[in-house]
């Protein structure tokens, strides 16, 4: 059954906005663990030659610095299974510094709220999160709030292990369907197969300018597809993977699930990054073909595989597709009532 929206305000925007520049402290690493392998100084300073007999070493030495990221990522992810339920998301989930200080104004979860038996704070965040100007009730909130209270009523109490969540038929589909997206960094087939294209069109810039070298043309070019992929990549392929696996976990396994689900970009990009410079070595531009199979083979899994979540508009009502409904309850919010179905 599907919920009536509850239209969203400045503030939840002024939040959403707010958390995600948590993502620069991220991003702003991966880019610069680029760009220092493209400089000079970073080769002579460790006496790294990516030419001569020593070049398999220095390939090898960017290999395992490539892998050490990926790697703390993963470690920072099995942090965060334990710290998220027990501290909360809102000094877990910004970036330090700055934004640390902001986290005060940023409100907890309305979810981890009602988990920690703390209902009429998570009714406050709630009536906060849904008030419209001129408004004369929350009753759009209360709804909400006693959804959730349901919802939270029918999980399990206590937290799980990995094996614990493993051994249930729908919480393993959403491991593995997790896994699966944060390995391909989307949910849509059509801009899986884009993708896919889109780095065709580079690989070919790249193997062209293989042979020709230094033609400025190319290199333009080149640089034009780079920036058109990284930005619908990122606007319209990344966003999404982590958006759908937060919202298919059930609040009990929230953090577990969404951690698990990371780890797996974090595991591919050790696999694909870790290889990358003695590949690119060995094979030079053929290396990209990885990146033009991958997605291209992945499109007709997720279109055939994949819970559609699209309209589904409470976070409660999704378990019912991952075969939740049977021993649960559903829940559909409204504007002015939450009907319960057993």
């Amino acid at each position: 059954m599907k919920s009536d929206a509850v239209p969203a305000t400045r503030y939840n925007f002024a939040i959403v906005f707010f958390v995600a520049l948590g993502s620069f402290t991220y991003g702003f690493n991966a880019s610069i663990m680029g760009t220092v392998f493209g400089l000079a100084p970073f080769f002579s300073y460790f006496n790294l030659s990516l030419t001569g007999p020593d070049a398999d070493y220095a390939n090898s030495m960017i290999g395992a610095t490539n892998g050490l990221f990926s790697a703390g990522g993963i470690v920072g992810c099995l942090l965060m299974i334990r710290l998220a339920d027990k501290f909360g998301n809102q000094p877990t989930a910004v970036a330090p510094g700055i934004l640390g200080l902001g986290s005060q104004l940023v409100p907890e979860s309305p979810r981890w709220l009602v988990q920690k038996n703390r209902v009429s704070e998570a009714l406050d965040i709630l009536t906060k999160l849904h008030h419209q100007p001129g408004a004369l009730d929350n009753a759009a909130s209360q709804s909400e709030c006693r959804a959730i209270e349901i919802q939270v009523m029918s999980e399990p109490a206590k937290a799980m292990t990995f094996f614990g969540i493993m051994r249930k038929p729908s919480y393993r589909k959403r491991v593995l369907i997790g896994l699966f997206v944060q390995r391909i960094g989307s949910t849509d087939e059509c801009l899986q197969v884009g993708c896919g294209l889109m780095v065709a069109a580079e690989t070919a810039l790249g193997a062209v300018s293989a042979k020709k070298k230094n033609d400025r043309g190319i290199n333009a070019a080149g640089v034009v597809f780079l920036f058109a992929f990284v930005t619908f990549y990122g606007g319209c392929v990344d966003a999404i993977s982590y958006i759908y696996c937060t919202e298919i976990f059930l609040t009990a396994i929230r953090a577990q699930g969404v951690s698990y689900s990371v780890i797996g970009s974090f595991g591919m990009t050790l696999v694909y990054t870790q290889p990358a410079p003695i590949a690119f070595a060995q094979v030079g531009w053929k290396y990209y073909h990885v990146s033009i199979i991958l997605p291209l083979l992945s499109a007709p899994v997720l279109h055939l595989c994949f819970p559609e979540t699209k309209g589904l508009l409470s976070l409660e009502e999704i378990g019912a597709v991952f075969g939740d409904r049977e021993g649960t309850i559903s829940v559909s919010v409204h504007e002015d009532t939450a009907d319960q179905e057993q």
